[in-house]
Parts: structure tokens; C-alpha cells; sequence
């Protein structure tokens, strides 16, 4: 694996010999610190969170009506588990994601979930997602 960070300069770090990556692990060398955490602006470097993401049925926006009631129920009893959720609805209503604190609590939630129980979702999925960045981060 070959490390190359460009910051705005005509050097990047790892052609100044101040990142190597080994392994898919990148090392500063020059402060012995891991750069993950180097490159994160969050507190005690990157979090893992899992993406549970969602295809939907055409029509989702009509068909969802007679479970979206016991849908929302659910994701209010997920409590801090379930950060964020929502649908995506540009260019139409065709896919959701939920971020989640855990795997098992996100795959759960899928397992039980009336859209996915009443077919409504063609096929989920979770991802880890490595959050390096953002400002809101430390209250999460």
C-alpha cells in the first residue's frame, strides 16, 4: 500500500518521508504516533459507527403508509443506539440510511423492522463507516 496525502503543498507527507503506510496501517514516523489519528480532528482520533442502509420498493412513499407508524415506534424504542435515520428522496424515495453506534443493534433493528418484514425493503445492509472528521462528532 502507497500513502500519499496532498495538504496545499508541492509535497506531499509521505514524500517528505513523515508517512509510511505498512500493511494498510499508516505510522508518522517522526512523532510515533498513529496517523489515523494524526488526520482526525475528533478527540482520541477516528470512531467506528455502522451505516444500515436500505433499497426500497418503487412507490415506497405510498406503500410504506400502513407500517410506517409501527417503523417510526420502533426507531423511537433504539434510544442513543440510533443516531440519525432517514430516506433518501432525491431523484425519488428509493433507499433509507440509519447510523448506529453498533453492528448487532443495527442488524437487529433491520431484522425487526415492519418495512423489512412487510417487504418493503428489497435489500439492506451495514457498514462500518471510520468517521475521521466533524464538528459534532465529540457529542455523539
Amino acid at each position: 500500500m502507497i500513502l500519499s496525502v496532498v495538504a496545499g503543498t508541492s509535497r506531499s507527507f509521505a514524500s517528505q518521508g513523515m508517512v509510511s503506510a505498512v500493511g494498510g496501517a499508516a505510522w508518522n514516523g517522526i512523532r510515533g504516533v498513529n496517523s489515523q489519528r494524526a488526520f482526525s480532528n475528533i478527540e482520541g482520533g477516528p470512531k467506528e459507527l455502522y451505516v444500515l442502509s436500505y433499497k426500497f420498493v418503487p412507490d415506497m412513499e405510498t406503500r410504506r403508509a400502513p407500517v410506517r407508524a409501527e417503523h417510526l415506534r420502533l426507531l423511537s424504542e433504539t434510544g442513543d443506539d440510533c443516531l440519525l435515520g432517514g430516506a433518501l428522496v432525491e431523484p425519488v424515495l428509493d433507499a433509507g440510511l440509519l447510523l448506529f453506534r453498533a453492528r448487532a443493534k443495527a442488524e437487529a433493528f433491520a431484522r425487526a423492522d415492519p418495512y423489512v418484514t412487510a417487504g418493503l425493503v428489497t435489500d439492506w445492509s451495514v457498514r462500518k463507516w471510520m468517521v475521521v472528521a466533524g464538528s459534532k462528532m465529540p457529542s455523539i
